[in-house]
């Protein structure tokens, strides 16, 4: 545990995560041997009773631009309830039994503010006990500081993933019930997909079985998929486990990519507290991905920062590309003209424009423009 002992200063990504960042949540899990079995739930690609969270993870992709413009579903309001979260095209119910007294030991494997958030989260609920901690290297890791803390304070050990793969005696003498995952980027061996006694699960940043891989929020847009979050479970293959429970992201046309990345952190949250009642209970259900959906590599990604002055773009195509890979320290778009490298920014302002400054006066034009 020695790893995670004293967190170094400053810890490179406390801050909130931004465009740039290249979409941590990555969800690259690979086992090498079969396919872990999971005695939680029963896998079905058929709708069932129940009223949890309803779930529809295999509808086609939208046509056109919409990037999750069918609406937000946030499921705050779920967590304990037996409502229902209903994504695109209606939806397919996973039946849970809220009724457990059993205490369920859980390992994690966290980075960002939604690992930290929902380490938070299971630390106050009564039948579920953290027994362990799995974090990022500090030099990759965001919100280090803070997970590092809620460690120390509840005297839980922790573990940076190179020291977990190390030592995996120490990992597997924790026994956990179930393993979560939540916006963890490093890749978990079939060692740790199958230790626990129940299942391993993994929130993932994005409406699958779209917008695998790297910038998950960007490729939604640009590619005209549904914006999300996804909990599944997970498997050899990667991001190809069955599908426990969803939900949609609303994209403005005006957001800007740090803007859409921490719209994902909020729903990831909120589905994740929505959710976990249905993974500690026995009655959960699993619902197969049926079709490839998309990925993208992160080089696809590095290919937009650059445009081509000569390219051929729709307006909307520019527009999009440019606000996407905008933060909060602004646009990572270049653009070279005549030898010269020049940032490319936009600012989309949702308001009636004034037809009267272009009218002009006897003082000159009100937007300060000379008329000839």
């Amino acid at each position: 545990m020695s790893a995670c002992t004293a967190p170094p200063a400053p810890h490179p990504g406390q801050a909130a995560a931004e465009v740039a960042p290249r979409a941590r949540s990555r969800c690259r899990h690979v086992a090498t041997q079969g396919q872990q079995s999971c005695s939680q739930g029963e896998e079905t690609d058929e709708p069932s009773g129940g009223s949890l969270i309803d779930v529809q993870y295999c509808a086609p992709a939208p046509q056109g631009r919409v990037g999750g413009s069918e609406g937000s579903l946030s499921p705050s309001s779920l967590a304990g309830s037996g409502a229902v979260n209903r994504a695109i095209g209606g939806g397919i119910p996973i039946e849970c039994s809220h009724a457990t007294s059993r205490v369920n030991r859980v390992l994690a494997c966290v980075d960002n503010r939604v690992g930290f958030e929902c380490l938070r989260f299971l630390s106050g609920i009564s039948t579920t006990r953290l027994v362990g901690v799995i974090v990022h290297p500090v030099k990759t890791a965001l919100y280090w500081d803070e997970t590092i803390a809620f460690c120390r304070e509840r005297q839980l050990p922790c573990f940076e993933i190179g020291e977990a793969r190390d030592q995996f005696e120490k990992i597997a003498a924790l026994e956990p019930d179930f393993l979560v995952s939540i916006y963890f980027d490093y890749i978990l061996d079939s060692r740790f997909l199958n230790l626990p006694r129940f299942e391993a699960v993994n929130l993932h940043p994005g409406y699958l079985p779209y917008n695998r891989g790297f910038y998950y929020y960007v490729w939604a847009v640009l590619d005209g998929t549904p914006a999300g979050v996804s909990i599944h479970a997970m498997r050899p293959a990667v991001d190809a486990g069955e599908i426990i429970s969803q939900a949609r992201v609303f994209i403005e046309p005006a957001d800007t990519g740090d803007i859409i990345y921490k719209k994902h952190e909020e729903e990831a949250i909120r589905l994740f507290q929505a959710t976990w009642p249905a993974i500690v209970c026995v009655k959960h259900r699993h619902f197969r991905q049926l079709h490839p959906g998309t990925r993208h590599r992160l080089r696809d990604a590095e290919q937009l920062v650059t445009i081509d002055p000569f390219e051929k773009l729709r307006v909307i195509d520019l527009i999009d590309r440019v606000r996407l890979l905008t933060g909060t320290s602004g646009s990572l778009c270049m653009i070279e003209i005549n030898g010269r490298t020049y940032r490319l920014s936009i600012d989309l302002t949702d308001q009636e424009v004034d037809r009267e400054a272009f009218a002009g006066h006897p003082g000159g034009t009100r937007m300060g423009i000379p008329k000839s």
